[in-house]
């Protein structure tokens, strides 16, 4: 299905996200210059060769879509590793405004996760720090967030829906499910939480939509390990 090819290619790609990461503890102004090249090109970081170019190089896939996805991802782990007093002057005016414009314009499962798996990172990471750090565009990628978890919920009820006359459950939708709950819905719902956590409070105009969301995705989630 969508949802597992897309959580293949990034599990593909997860170690070359962490290697960025790592590289960022040392050189996180070099990374940040790279990632916000590649996303602006939409495609693979760009610098001549070197330890860049050998991380993408061992991609299994060209796609411009994917290394986009790939950029996205490094983001995140970018924010992971970082150290914090590094991390925290640049997390609006650089990692932010990078995941901006890739996750307005996600359309495909895979993008999205990239961009739910980012954030989760990105907000982890300033909760842990400073969680009474304002963010600039904070407000604007929850919104972002909700409109990812509720096409997620859409598919799921499509799927349930299509699969009614069945009982139990085929093992088909119940794959489909536990795909999107876990490679989507859960990184989307816990950035969610943790954005909304740091101050100041989201407009209380959102606040009604963003709980929905939250409540509906772990709903959907059910228990987690």
């Amino acid at each position: 299905g969508t949802v597992s090819s897309a959580a293949a290619v990034l599990g593909a790609r997860r170690s070359c996200a962490i290697g960025v990461g790592i590289a960022a503890q040392s050189h996180l102004d070099l990374v940040l210059d790279s990632l916000q090249g590649a996303l602006r090109a939409g495609a693979a970081p760009v610098g001549g060769g070197g330890f860049f170019a050998s991380l993408w190089s061992q991609a299994p896939s060209a796609s411009s879509e994917a290394d986009t996805a790939t950029s996205v991802l490094c983001i995140g782990h970018v924010a992971a590793h970082a150290p914090r007093h590094l991390l925290l002057p640049r997390v609006d005016a650089l990692l932010l405004a990078a995941l901006l414009g890739p996750a307005k314009s996600a359309r495909t499962e895979l993008l999205r996760m990239a961009v739910a798996r980012a954030l989760q990172m990105v907000a982890a990471a300033v909760a842990a720090a400073a969680p009474d750090t304002a963010l600039a565009s904070r407000d604007e990628f929850l919104e972002i967030l909700r409109k990812y978890v509720d096409a997620a919920l859409r598919q799921l009820r499509a799927t349930a829906s299509a699969s009614a006359a069945a009982a139990p459950e085929p093992p088909p939708a119940a794959a489909a499910r536990a795909a999107a709950c876990d490679c989507l819905l859960l990184p989307a719902a816990r950035a969610m939480a943790t954005l909304a956590s740091l101050q100041p409070p989201p407009p209380a105009e959102a606040c009604a939509g963003l709980q929905t969301a939250l409540v509906e995705a772990l709903h959907a989630l059910g228990p987690i390990g």
